[in-house]
């Protein structure tokens, strides 16, 4: 079995996650997840994000954590790094996610139902960015250098 930037989900406690794995293999009785970063050593956030994919594949294989190996590489500097799942892992990313989510909800008109209005999430402005994934919304799409 292997992904290659795929959209991928799964249900968390009756929340819909949402993820995209870079590439995933099957090595003996382990899966293998792989994340290609382009600029940045491993952070807590990495961290955080490969702990959510090792959900994802425990959530759907039904394997041991500890059958889950992460590996980082970081093109900028050629190097792989890799990052172990074990049970607790398993828990403090269960943690987190749960109090993401209580955290996202909060901002809501109506958490229960996932209903927010556009007035309670007041647009900020910011450095200028060619790259945004929110320039649609963004108050600095009328700038002329933010196209």
């Amino acid at each position: 079995m292997a992904f290659l930037e795929d959209f991928l989900s799964f249900d968390f406690e009756g929340t819909e996650v949402f993820l995209s794995i870079d590439f995933a293999i099957k090595e003996g009785n382990n899966i293998v997840l792989y994340d290609w970063k382009t600029g940045r050593e491993r952070d807590v956030e990495t961290e955080i994000q490969l702990a959510c994919y090792a959900l994802f594949v425990l959530d759907k294989w039904n394997i041991l954590p500890e059958n889950i190996i992460a590996r980082i590489y970081n093109l900028s500097i050629d190097k792989e790094d890799e990052f172990r799942i074990d049970a607790e892992k398993i828990d403090n990313i269960k943690k987190h996610i749960r109090e993401s989510i209580l955290n996202m909800k909060s901002h809501l008109k109506d958490g229960e139902n996932n209903l927010g209005e556009e007035k309670d999430f007041p647009k900020e402005e910011g450095p200028l960015c060619l790259w945004c994934n929110f320039k649609k919304v963004c108050m600095l799409e009328t700038l002329p250098n933010c196209t």
